[in-house]
């Protein structure tokens, strides 16, 4: 087996650069990991918590390279081997027992973890002393495997791709991090396409209702997949929120201001031509692109656009929010049920909260499902009632509630429920 040799340890002048610390370890907390590479077991030690950073775990990319020095079967046999950044030193663990001469590089900061892991794995006679470097030569080996490592994170950070085709992506166009970028979005949209059209006539009956709402305009759409794991996910609320501001840059750009409010829906095809923003993709892109990521068949089904003029009210509410989201989507309401509610008040100033009392009038919807306004003159209704204003108030089942609203002067004019999975033509027909 050839010899393996560390570098880190400098010469002169590198500690008041990269001080050693002292006690590297004491707030370290170590997790010990086996892998199987190349018919050889490696324990690796890796201290999180310490003052390591990125050098501290193993990363996808090391065992990404390890396995495929499996797949080819890469031949090390008496050749000279460098490892720049090696961290904790699994790929040039695994080349010395594949017979390569290596030198594994670092900052002086990683060496005691990947001396600790190189003992453990490889024979002693295997092992040379420390070498030693002169500050020029250290920084020419070290420096751009750091950059490197830095474009890598940022990248697969920013995308969300794995960190093996960022990885491609990176060396493809020279660690530039804009053109990879694009490249791996054009990957991702061309499989993204191609599982689709796999997936295409699968069973869609999970998903979210989205609601967006921008002073007197709202838009509240529906996104469906096959299961509710995937509805759950972050990727998933991301494109939901795509359909919302597409479909609310749609309908601003088609407004008719008047005196009266507008209601309209949109059906799946007409969803699918529109963009995420004045130079943004088409929807229908974004849609592979999240089926390319997620494997799972999705359909963008409808959205409904309500705008209204001055002294006129939109109240939203949202039930079933999903249980994890980001903050990135904090201008949205998620739900697997959603209303709309569309009022307006007799008084110049209400005496009541119009913002909270709409929001109620939205609940209601969801609660009881009503299938149109009505009017107050209606007698109220058992809980079979499907006109809105005779239904028992939600939240108030002694009285109806036309009653609840007679002393607030609010009207209710018009509305919209959305439910998940339901006929779309439940909702329009309202």
């Amino acid at each position: 087996m050839a010899a393996l040799v560390f570098a880190g340890d400098v010469e002169v002048g590198l500690e008041s650069v990269f001080p050693q610390e002292l006690e590297l370890f004491a707030d370290a907390f170590p997790v010990q990991t086996r892998y199987r590479l190349c018919g050889h077991e490696l324990s690796i030690t890796q201290y999180h918590g310490a003052r390591l950073g990125v050098a501290a775990p193993v990363w996808e990319a090391a065992l990404a390279l390890c396995e495929y020095f499996e797949a080819k079967k890469v031949n090390f046999q008496d050749k000279k081997v460098i490892e720049l950044g090696a961290g904790t030193g699994v790929v040039g663990i695994l080349a010395s027992l594949l017979g390569g001469h290596v030198t594994i590089t670092d900052l002086p900061v990683a060496l005691k973890q990947i001396e600790e892991n190189v003992h453990r794995n490889l024979p002693a006679q295997c092992i040379a002393r420390t070498k030693q470097w002169h500050l020029p030569r250290f920084l020419h080996l070290g420096i751009p495997a750091l950059a490197a490592k830095e474009a890598l994170m940022k990248l697969r950070k920013k995308t969300g791709y794995s960190f093996v085709n960022c990885k491609k992506a990176l060396e493809k166009y020279v660690d530039n991090i804009e053109e990879a970028e694009v490249w791996l979005h054009e990957q991702a949209k061309k499989e993204g396409w191609s599982k689709a059209l796999k997936l295409q006539g699968r069973k869609t009956k999970e998903g979210l209702i989205g609601l967006l709402q921008e002073g007197s305009s709202a838009v509240m759409v529906e996104v469906n997949c096959e299961t509710d794991f995937v509805a759950q996910n972050v990727k998933f609320q991301q494109l939901v929120q795509q359909v919302a501001i597409g479909t609310m840059i749609h309908h601003k750009e088609i407004i008719d201001q008047s005196n009266t409010y507008a209601k309209r829906f949109l059906n799946s095809d007409e969803l699918s031509q529109l963009r995420t923003g004045p130079e943004g993709s088409l929807l229908t892109d974004q849609l592979a692109l999240a089926i390319g990521k997620l494997g799972e068949n999705m359909v963008v089904k409808r959205a409904a656009c309500i705008s209204v003029p001055e002294n006129f009210f939109i109240g939203s509410y949202v039930h079933g929010s999903p249980s994890e989201s980001s903050s990135w989507l904090s201008n949205m309401l998620f739900g697997k049920y959603g209303a709309m509610v569309i009022c307006s008040s007799s008084e110049e100033d209400p005496k009541s909260d119009i913002t909270e009392l709409s929001r109620k009038l939205a609940q209601h919807v969801v609660g009881m499902a009503p299938l149109s306004v009505g009017s107050a003159e209606d007698e109220p209704g058992d809980e079979s009632e499907t006109k809105m204003l005779a239904q028992p108030y939600v939240m108030e089942p002694t009285i109806s509630l036309g009653q609840f609203l007679q002393p607030t002067g609010i009207s209710v004019l018009d509305f919209v429920r959305f439910e998940c999975g339901e006929d779309p033509e439940l909702s329009e027909s309202s």
